[in-house]
């Protein structure tokens, strides 16, 4: 037993990729049932391996989480009860948004509710199903990063100097820029007076680049808009997504404007920033040089409030290619996969729970696979059954036939050919009885007595001609007599006899003869 577990690229970067949404590589990770890594690589959707179950990894950017305080109800009225609860953190309509519900939190009624985009999400979840993954689960990327405890240390005045230098280094690049505005995210104001909890960042790339796209020209002023030349190397995106216990944002930002951004992010709360490293190892990673190269700038962050001893054995030296002059925790993508195996937070709940398997026949002829079998063997059991019966019912009637033809000539010696035996007895015995004066069942006499005794209340004179052939009597009486047919019959049956009526005319036969 396996579990598959896929990072998706945000929407935006689905939307911004250079090829099409199905045929863009995604990160992926098999995973066996005690954890050990089976596989790693990158592969188009209808090219992923196939599992047990399949785990989807929401990048932070589509994903909304907020804490709320919820009624003690479950299920349908849950459903309708989420969308009032939310609606005022929303801009558009909550009807519009998924929104499912995380694990309890320590206070009662509380809980992290996660809202996505219910067309886009419901999309997602019908590309991997027709794709053949039949039990999906979907888990917010914020939940996978590692959380950290929480911890009361002062803030290094030195440490604030240094973010400020690198600040400067890369440029007068404030935080709350214009992408801030494209993203439509921007941490949370509350984040900077938190001193106490340690927030956890998670630095990825996608090595999806932008369209190549040119300048558009005003018509109004005749200059070109710098915001739709996307074609140079630093306009590379790369994503961040920060964790505050069970809450956080993402963003999307410029590859150059990452050391910046992650210092402005320091300031506001301590803050441990992981870089997401894409493992290489021959033929378990597909296409893993890019993400080999995504740690030269991006895979830099910082870890502030830590003592040096204790994390001077799990983190690297940060390259000096970057302005952001910290050093940087690596966070594995198959450790990241086992967080998000293990995180309890399903995004498909209610339309989305069970996805793939509430529908009739999506897991085509594989959820039948036992009744199909069983049915296959009984039926394959009842046609050895029949054959069997069939063998030994031919033999029976062999030795049967061998019977009959060995009395058949112990009885007429003279009879060289025989093809029937039962037939050629009967009209052997009949030939007997007929040399020995024997009268027959179908004889004149015996077919005339049967007749009188038959008549009862109808006159032997009423009676008009009889004439015998073919071993039977055809009797026709005189116009006028009445003749109860029905009583006649009966009696005619009681004698041993069969009649039939045509026209006035009866044809009487012997019943034992008939029956032959």
């Amino acid at each position: 037993m396996s579990s598959l577990i896929v990072l998706l690229p945000s929407a935006d970067a689905q939307t911004a990729g250079a090829h099409d949404v199905d045929a863009m590589p995604l990160h992926f990770a098999l995973i066996h049932r005690g954890g050990e890594t089976l596989r790693v690589g990158q592969a188009p959707l209808a090219e992923l391996p196939h599992a047990l179950a399949t785990v989807l990894i929401v990048a932070a950017r589509d994903t909304l989480l907020l804490k709320v305080t919820l009624p003690p109800v479950t299920g349908p009225r849950l459903k309708r009860v989420l969308p009032n609860v939310v609606e005022e953190h929303l801009i558009q309509d909550a009807q519009r948004s998924h929104i499912a519900v995380g694990p309890d939190a320590g206070e009662p009624g509380e809980r992290c509710a996660a809202i996505v985009d219910r067309e886009w999400f419901a999309g997602v979840i019908e590309r991997f199903v027709a794709a053949g993954h039949r039990k999906l689960r979907a888990v917010p990327l914020i939940h996978c990063i590692p959380k950290l405890e929480a911890a009361r240390a002062p803030r290094p005045a030195n440490e604030v100097q240094r973010h400020e230098e690198a600040t400067a280094a890369v440029g007068d690049t404030p935080f709350e820029t214009e992408e801030d505005d494209a993203t439509g995210t921007s941490p949370p104001e509350t984040a900077e007076a938190n001193t106490d909890l340690i927030a956890s960042a998670l630095i990825v790339r996608y090595d999806i680049r932008p369209r190549e796209r040119t300048g558009v020209q005003s018509t109004q002023t005749g200059t070109t808009d710098p915001t739709d030349t996307m074609t140079g190397p630093d306009e590379e995106r790369v994503e961040i997504a920060v964790r505050q216990d069970t809450l956080g944002f993402g963003m999307t930002i410029r590859a150059p404007q990452l050391d910046a951004t992650i210092a402005e992010l320091a300031k506001r709360q301590p803050l441990a920033v992981y870089s997401l490293a894409f493992e290489a190892s021959g033929e378990h990673t597909n296409g893993s040089t890019a993400n080999a190269s995504s740690n030269s700038n991006a895979s830099q962050a910082a870890s502030h409030n830590n003592p040096p001893a204790a994390r001077a054995t799990h983190v690297q030296q940060a390259s000096t290619s970057t302005a952001f002059p910290l050093v940087a925790l690596t966070l594995p993508w198959s450790a990241l996969a086992r967080d998000a195996l293990a995180c309890r937070f399903d995004l498909c709940q209610f339309d989305f729970a069970n996805a793939g398997r509430s529908r009739a026949g999506a897991g085509g002829l594989k959820p039948w696979r036992v009744a199909i079998g069983l049915v296959v063997a009984s039926v394959i059991v009842s046609i050895g059954a029949m054959n069997v019966q069939w063998f030994q019912l031919r033999h029976r009637r062999d030795a049967l036939n061998a019977q009959m033809t060995e009395l058949v000539k112990t009885a007429f010696p003279d009879a060289t050919v025989i093809l029937d035996p039962h037939a050629q007895m009967a009209a052997g015995l009949a030939r007997l009885r007929s040399a020995a004066g024997e009268l027959r069942a179908d004889d004149f006499a015996v077919l005339a007595t049967g007749l009188s005794k038959a008549l009862s209340t109808i006159p032997s004179s009423a009676i008009a001609g009889l004439d015998y052939s073919g071993n039977a009597l055809d009797v026709t009486f005189k116009p006028g007599t009445t003749i109860d047919s029905d009583g006649l019959t009966r009696r005619l049956a009681a004698q041993g006899l069969s009649a039939q009526e045509d026209n006035g005319k009866w044809s009487i036969r012997s019943a034992q003869r008939s029956s032959h």
